[in-house]
């Protein structure tokens, strides 16, 4: 409950009614909206607030925070509260048998997150990929109805977490296909810490080099990586009335197997394999394979979804990624080039 309107991120006045209070009284309750608070991990908004003129203090229900899976901490005087997911969200001391919460300037810190810039905005919709390409974006008109955004560099807290990564080595210029499925990138990943909620543990890229048109499945083990290359073989040849030229994949069993040599050898497909301990010889794929899961990484630290979800945002990733700008096409994404 809550007696200061200002503080209120919306109210809804036309709601009313009678609340009990401690003392077995009653008081009138003058309406009912969403307050927004400042926490350590950001602003939280708490629902269904009550609007009550005759109190003297706004009340926080600990019952109603347990019901949310909200933990609480009494100890040395202090009450700390902890979100579903543990991390700390505030911290209060005992005043006067009671423990108040500090109020101040949440209207400047709710309208601050209601401002949040554009750019920011449509860098996290497009699962924070870079802002370079999302003004290419805005440029070619691949989106409707989308706004200006900014080219400058934002530093973005998700971003540090989910792209850290090794400084790269020398840029060789490599040889590029001329036609679809001429030249197919594939690689591994995995395995993850976690099963995904398929049951899988690997995922595995195919990635077109002349239209750098990507697509994704899920694994349990990496013997089943012939299979997932037969159904994807079939789905594209069907697709484009054209035929796989050239495979190319690191130096791995899965891709050596008596099984996948043969079945190569019968459908005329060339298999170009890696050196040992070189990956930057299938470049592509590596490359690919850390953008996809440095943005499926973010969406998973934004939304502070379990990690038994990285199949579904791998797979968002690479949707997404289909549909924006790279250096490698003019004026077109992999999805049109397809």
């Amino acid at each position: 409950m809550c007696h200061n309107a200002t503080i209120f991120k919306d109210l809804d006045k036309t709601y009313n009614s009678t609340m009990k209070v401690g003392n077995g009284g009653y008081v009138d309750v003058k309406g009912r909206g969403m307050v927004a608070v400042k926490t350590n991990s950001g602003i939280k908004l708490i629902s269904d607030v009550l609007f009550v003129l005759d109190i003297s203090q706004n009340l926080l229900s600990v019952a109603q925070m347990l019901e949310k899976q909200y933990s609480l901490q009494f100890k040395d005087n202090q009450c700390i509260i902890f979100d579903p997911y543990g991390e700390k969200l505030l911290c209060m001391k005992m005043k006067s048998q009671s423990f108040a919460i500090n109020w101040e300037n949440t209207a400047e810190y709710a309208y601050a997150r209601v401002t949040q810039s554009v750019s920011d905005l449509w860098h996290e919709r497009f699962g924070h990929y870079n802002q370079r390409s999302l003004v290419d974006l805005k440029k070619l008109e691949l989106v409707e109805d989308m706004p200006n955004v900014s080219d400058e560099a934002q530093i973005c807290e998700i971003c540090q977490q989910g792209k850290q990564a090794r400084l790269p080595l020398k840029n060789n210029q490599a040889w590029r296909a001329i036609e679809k499925l001429q030249l197919i990138h594939t690689g591994v990943c995995g395995p993850m810490k976690t099963t995904s909620l398929s049951g899988n543990k690997y995922s595995i890229l195919f990635i077109d080099d002349y239209t750098r048109m990507c697509w994704v499945y899920f694994i349990y083990l990496k013997n089943e990586v012939f299979f997932v290359f037969k159904q994807f073989k079939a789905l594209v040849e069907n697709q484009s009335n054209l035929s796989i030229k050239i495979l190319r994949s690191d130096n791995g069993t899965k891709y050596t197997s008596n099984q996948f040599v043969e079945f190569s050898s019968t459908a005329s497909i060339e298999c170009q394999l890696t050196t040992p301990y070189t990956p930057q010889q299938n470049g592509v794929s590596k490359r690919k394979n850390r953008i996809v899961m440095e943005m499926a990484s973010c969406l998973l630290f934004e939304k502070k979804m379990p990690s038994n979800f990285w199949a579904e945002t791998v797979n968002t990733s690479v949707y997404l990624l289909n549909r924006l700008p790279t250096k490698s096409l003019k004026n077109k994404t992999p999805y049109e080039a397809w």
